[in-house]
């Protein structure tokens, strides 16, 4: 979906920055005369972004629409959860951070 000519991506695209400039989500009819659309189209696009996971949008709710992350990302996390970051790697001890030989002083 990252062809930036396709009408998906406009609507995503226009979605995510709207959300980001308003703080909330434009009615379909609002994102329609963004990408220049007809409201039809914007709906069934929207229905299938919803349905890949690129968007949440709870039935009967207006101003509801929200961006998820990108379901590539979403999935690659999911199978690779991150380690603590702050969690010496193979149970190494953590090196003292102070000339005193302690991690905190």
């Amino acid at each position: 979906m990252t062809d930036p000519a396709s009408s998906r991506w406009r609507i995503y695209e226009a979605l995510r920055a709207e959300i980001k400039r308003a703080g909330h989500s434009p009615t379909v009819r609002e994102l329609a005369a963004l990408v220049d659309l007809a409201v039809s189209t914007v709906h069934r696009y929207l229905k299938l972004l919803k349905r890949e996971g690129w968007i949440d949008w709870p039935a009967g709710k207006a101003r509801s629409i929200s961006t998820r992350r990108l379901p590539a990302v979403q999935a690659f996390a999911q199978q690779h959860p991150l380690a603590r970051l702050d969690a010496p790697p193979d149970g190494a001890q953590p090196k003292a951070d102070h000339a005193c030989g302690a991690r905190k002083c």
